[in-house]
């Protein structure tokens, strides 16, 4: 399981720097325990899983791992709920699935 934490992503530290505050927030922390809770979750129904935690370029990363791995599936989720798809495309616009070497499954919540 690869939880990436965007490239862009505002950093409240440097977002408070630069209004003359100081911050301490760990933004990496949360995306670890989100990371650890999810794997925990898949374990604890029988099924073997790693977590990695990564950040930059959701795409690049996405491939990144795929190939390191070696898998033969990518499943791709988000949360929370995504609007438009950016996180399956990157900023060149590129498409995951034009790229990536192996088949793509998209889980979608179908609840609003």
């Amino acid at each position: 399981m690869l939880s990436i934490i965007p490239a862009g992503a505002l950093d409240p530290v440097l977002a408070a720097g630069a209004a003359g505050h100081a911050c301490i927030v760990n933004e990496e922390h949360g995306y670890r325990t989100m990371l650890d809770e999810s794997v925990e979750w898949l374990k604890a129904r029988g099924l073997a899983a790693e977590g990695y935690l990564a950040s930059g370029d959701t795409v690049e990363r996405i491939l990144e791992y795929a190939n390191k791995l070696a898998v033969d599936l990518i499943v791709l989720g988000y949360y929370p709920r995504p609007s438009g798809g950016f996180w399956w495309s990157s900023a060149s616009r590129t498409s995951l699935a034009e790229r990536a070497r192996c088949c793509i499954l998209v889980a979608v919540d179908p609840t609003p």
